[in-house]
């Protein structure tokens, strides 16, 4: 948020809950919605608060911060949703102590979240995440504070009401101990940049809070309702399931400020059940290492405990235990002297958000590392009748594979997936798949199928128990199987693994090897098109004959590939009311190229797609992306080397910023031209598009 909008939010808060006079003169911008207000009627102290928010009209620069405590007081702070106007995000912040002079600690971040201080109406911590929420979509934001070590810790999770999966998003270390969601709880909608012309608006459900003293759920199932400026354009309502408000535009109000609503909501929160399956459990050399996942619809993790002990039935004391492992950690992994490196058990004890706590139980496995050691391996695959329908051979000192495929039916018995073969790289994309169906006849085949260090095997069986044979051919010896059997590849080494040890098909926009950059034109016609292949380091211009927008005299779009060093690689300047000639051109490109896209009505003309997962990137009127190793990266064109000024080319166009060389001058582009000459002497300095610099 702006200073300004932000103070005269944190005012206002202070005004809805008492703490300032209502007299009190706020500076606000005549142009902004008025701020919205929801609070609690019966507010208690907590340590949990949680609440359901959507929204239908999501307006640019709008702060719908649905928890707000101890404004004004020890660790007063706020969370919630942001509209910006290029994407949305959640922002949690917290003011810096007031009763010592320590600083906020950022201990957990998501990897889409990043901390920072802020100032100016007081200090402090400010974690802002990149999170696509949608409008018309409901998502719960809990929040948890805790004691550890003399200091407060905060969280914030979210959950996707739409597919019931939760995200744990920041733990600050706050270095106070004992505070507590205090007071002044509630939502706040905020127009921060004054485009009070535009509609935003909230609903809220689901409004609960844990009490402090007990531990007893409070269900907040009374919301009071206000407005600012009661004066201005806002309105506000509930019924049973929910409370609204809303501001902006023509917005007029049908019910007076401070009305309170009643929720028919249940005594406690719907937050979904614990649950997660062990991936991995090993002791040998050592070493411990114990791993587990929760499962998707799970509620987040606060908490876990392990216990190893040395009788199967695990009871007595355990010979070793391992507390304290924190919300954000799903593995132990511990160089440790056990008396023995087999008959060891363990419990892995998980406690949710909710205290809420199961326990699972796991063998530990020992060691077997040499027999997955050498060069060739073999999968035999048997079926009806003992039929070997098909064989995978290894060689892993190569890195190659050969499947054999018989023209024969796999097994009458099985109109589906009988056994399957699929391999991926490092990031989780499917290299190869082959599904054997029971009933259906194989066609013959041959297939040399390329692996990597770091490529997962995954062979499936349904009767691997006597129809599965998995053999290390180096040392003539017969592995271990099962109906799933999962591996990683390294040279020389199958290592074998948990199927949860592979990534997750991957859903970062950023991360793949084909991108389209599109660029539409009047009536949304797709006048130009970038295609990036990293897999071959080509990129393949596509511009469409015509006039991309004819209402833009000037530079309507533009398009620059430039390598490591600064160098222009490609560039084109589309002018909205000039005629392009088609062109088809293929172009290298290498990691660390540099592609800056502008384009004047990039919200809806522009798009740029990750064709590898149909997932789109970030976009806006001028952005910069860098290509690396894995991708794509956001970047800008501070970023870009600087490289020497050319010398000024009379068949050349030239865009804003672009600098030349001219009879020993240097000379910086103020817009669009081509074929002015950089020194032409002229009466006023809007007659040239050049201005010299040195």
């Amino acid at each position: 948020m702006k200073k300004k909008s932000l103070l005269t939010g944190i005012m206002t808060l202070l005004i809805v809950f008492g703490i300032v006079n209502i007299n009190t003169k706020l500076v606000y911008a005549y142009t902004n919605a008025t701020g919205m207000y929801v609070n609690p009627v019966n507010e208690k102290k907590a340590d949990i608060m949680t609440v359901d928010w959507s929204t239908t009209k999501n307006a640019p620069n709008t702060y719908w911060a649905v928890h707000n405590w101890n404004a004004g007081g020890e660790a007063g702070g706020y969370a919630g949703f942001q509209q910006r106007t290029d994407k949305r995000t959640l922002h949690f912040a917290i003011w810096d102590p007031v009763s010592v002079r320590q600083p906020i600690e950022a201990e957990y971040l998501s990897s889409s979240s990043t901390s920072s201080r802020f100032g100016g109406e007081g200090e402090g911590m400010k974690v802002e995440t990149n999170y696509d929420w949608k409008p018309n979509s409901w998502y719960k934001m809990t929040m948890r504070n805790w004691q550890e070590g003399g200091h407060t810790k905060f969280g914030q999770w979210v959950r996707d009401e739409s597919t019931k999966e939760w995200k744990q998003i920041a733990v600050l270390d706050f270095p106070v101990a004992n505070v507590n969601f205090g007071w002044g709880t509630g939502m706040f909608q905020e127009d921060w940049a004054g485009n009070g012309q535009d509609v935003r608006n909230a609903r809220l459900k689901n409004f609960y809070s844990r009490s402090v003293s007990n531990q007893d759920w409070n269900s907040l199932y009374q919301q009071k309702v206000t407005s600012q400026y009661p004066n201005k354009n806002w309105d506000g309502g509930g019924n049973s399931e929910y409370v609204w408000v809303e501001a902006g535009g023509n917005t007029k109000p049908t019910m007076t400020s401070g009305k309170v609503f009643t929720i028919n909501q249940p005594s406690k929160p719907d937050v979904g059940t614990l649950d997660f399956d062990i991936a991995n459990a090993k002791y040998e050399n050592n070493y411990l290492n114990i791993s587990w996942k929760l499962k998707n619809q799970s509620t987040p993790q606060f908490k876990g405990k392990i216990e190893i002990y040395n009788n199967s039935s695990m009871t007595g004391t355990p010979i070793k235990t391992i507390n304290n492992i924190r919300s954000y950690e799903n593995s132990v992994k511990e160089n440790c002297q056990l008396a023995s490196s087999t008959d060891l058990y363990a419990k892995v004890i998980i406690t949710d958000l909710f205290d809420n706590t199961i326990t699972k139980t796991v063998t530990l496995a020992g060691s077997t590392e040499n027999n997955y050691k050498g060069s060739n391996f073999t999968f035999d695959f048997k079926g009806y009748s003992d039929n070997q329908f098909a064989k995978l051979d290894l060689d892993l000192d190569k890195l190659t594979s050969k499947l054999t495929v018989e023209n024969i039916k796999t097994h009458y018995y099985f109109n589906d997936s009988y056994a399957s073969i699929l391999v991926q790289d490092n990031l989780g994309q499917p290299v190869f798949y082959k599904d054997f169906i029971g009933n259906e006849v194989n066609d013959a085949l041959v297939k040399d199928i390329p692996l990597k260090e770091g490529y997962y095997l995954t062979v499936k069986h349904r009767e691997y128990s006597n129809r599965l044979f998995i053999t290390n051919i180096d040392k003539n010896l017969a592995l271990d199987k099962g109906a799933t059997n999962t591996y990683k590849i390294s040279k020389n080494q199958l290592n074998p693994i948990s199927q949860s040890e592979i990534p997750e098909l991957n859903k970062s926009p950023y991360v793949g090897e084909h991108f389209d950059f599109t660029f539409k034109g009047l009536g949304d016609w797709l006048f130009g098109q970038l295609n990036l292949d990293l897999s071959s380091n080509e990129a393949k211009i596509d511009i469409k004959k015509g006039e991309p927008h004819g209402y833009f005299k000037d530079s309507y779009a533009s398009l620059s590939i430039k390598d490591n060093e600064g160098n222009t690689i490609y560039t084109k300047d589309f002018i909205g009311d000039k005629t392009n000639e088609a062109l088809v051109k293929n172009i290298p490109i290498k990691t660390g190229s540099y592609i800056t896209i502008k384009h004047q009505e990039s919200e809806g003309r522009l798009l740029i797609n990750n064709l590898d997962n149909k997932l789109e990137l970030e976009k806006g009127n001028s952005i910069t992306y860098k290509i690396t190793d894995d991708g794509l990266v956001k970047s800008s064109e501070d970023e870009i080397n600087k490289s020497p000024e050319n010398e000024w080319n009379p068949s050349k166009s030239y865009n804003a910023g672009d600098k030349v060389s001219y009879k020993g001058k240097i000379y910086k582009a103020k817009w669009w031209s081509h074929g002015f000459v950089p020194d032409t002497k002229v009466q006023n300095s809007w007659e040239t598009p050049w201005e010299l610099i040195s």
